[in-house]
């Protein structure tokens, strides 16, 4: 799956990742790398704690959420979402 931003920022995803697996994740609090123990998804993020997404990433934003809170690594975050292409072998 590819990801493009207005700005035309594009990150592509393996399958596994779109799965929430083969990413860098991070304790929020300590930024020291750990590994998650539930699977992350891929979403488009359109909200945040209730309100709309700050006008300096949004209205749409591709993320990958989890249960444990966990951040992954800014590059796999298209913010501005434009376009979202699935790609097949």
């Amino acid at each position: 799956m590819t990801v493009t931003g207005s700005d035309g920022y594009q990150m592509t995803f393996t399958y596994q990742q779109v799965h929430g697996q083969g990413l860098n994740t991070y304790d929020p609090k300590t930024g020291v790398a750990v590994q998650p123990q539930q699977p992350l998804t891929a979403i488009v993020a359109y909200y945040c704690n209730g309100t709309s997404l700050a006008s300096d990433k949004g209205p749409l934003t591709v993320a990958l959420m989890g249960p444990q809170g966990l951040f992954t690594d800014g590059k796999y975050w298209a913010y501005f979402l434009v376009k979202i292409e699935i790609i097949t072998a």
